[in-house]
């Protein structure tokens, strides 16, 4: 990702930057990232090579929030194959 100094951010302070995704290049042209002075994602653009925009804002952020331990449950549909163990490196 550089620097995108041609989008106007949001808010005064805020950065923005432009990715090129290799993987996606047949559907994304690419990315713009809006980044915050607190160091939070205030909006992902996404531009289409069929020149469509997908942007989504995020607002009222919190960090470190304790949930209550029901509030996320996994329930698999019947059949489904799950895989249990340690997560990552």
């Amino acid at each position: 990702m550089s620097l995108a100094p041609d989008v106007e951010p949001l808010a005064a302070g805020d950065v923005v930057l432009r990715g090129v995704p290799q993987a996606m290049a047949d559907r994304v042209s690419e990315i713009l990232v809006e980044v915050t002075v607190a160091h939070q994602i205030a909006r992902i653009v996404i531009d289409e090579v069929d020149g469509s925009a997908t942007e989504y804002r995020f607002s009222d952020q919190k960090e470190n929030v304790t949930i209550a331990e029901g509030k996320f449950e996994f329930r698999p549909p019947a059949g489904t194959e799950t895989v249990e163990g340690e997560g990552g490196p």
